[in-house]
């Protein structure tokens, strides 16, 4: 394996480990994870908590997500939800 691969799996390993221990330590109603080169919008943490608001005594629902979008032209990168499944299921708020 050259260096570079090794250290990119490196690095990648260490990154899932500081998440993995932050999840852990996580206490509260919410926790937000940030990594590496993510940075998020100046509202998005605002819409969160609205969100938050508008749902948290709904039992059937289990978290809140977003989406990773250009910056520039705010279109989703990558595929967006899966289709319908019956082991899970998702609405859009």
């Amino acid at each position: 394996m050259e260096t570079s691969q090794y250290s990119t799996i490196k690095r990648k390993m260490e990154e899932a480990y500081a998440v993995n221990i932050g999840v852990k330590k996580a206490h509260g109603d919410l926790f937000l994870l940030l990594i590496l080169m993510m940075f998020y919008l100046p509202n998005a943490l605002q819409t969160v908590a609205e969100v938050w608001e508008q749902t948290k005594y709904d039992n059937s629902i289990g978290g809140i997500c977003g989406f990773d979008g250009d910056i520039n032209d705010g279109s989703i990168i990558g595929t967006g939800f899966p289709k319908r499944s019956s082991s899970f299921e998702y609405r859009v708020i």
